[in-house]
């Protein structure tokens, strides 16, 4: 590898926010979104561990959309 960056990148904004629950004295939840810059593709979770999952479904979704779009040129 020589260090350079792929052909093709893709940025994504990583939002992290501690949101307060219900319930007196409960420990606040951490939440978040993901978010695809070029398309807005959004995804939330709850928790760190859900971060890979989220961003998982929006380049799913941006997948479904580029071959979306191929079929559509056929």
């Amino acid at each position: 590898m020589d260090g350079s960056l792929p052909a093709h990148t893709q940025t994504f904004i990583l939002r992290l926010w501690n949101e307060a629950r219900e319930i007196a004295g409960a420990v606040a939840e951490l939440r978040g979104e993901v978010k695809h810059v070029p398309s807005g593709a959004v995804a939330y979770f709850q928790g760190l561990e859900a971060v890979p999952g989220a961003l998982r479904r929006v380049l799913e979704r941006l997948d479904e959309g580029m071959n979306a779009m191929r079929e559509d040129e056929v």
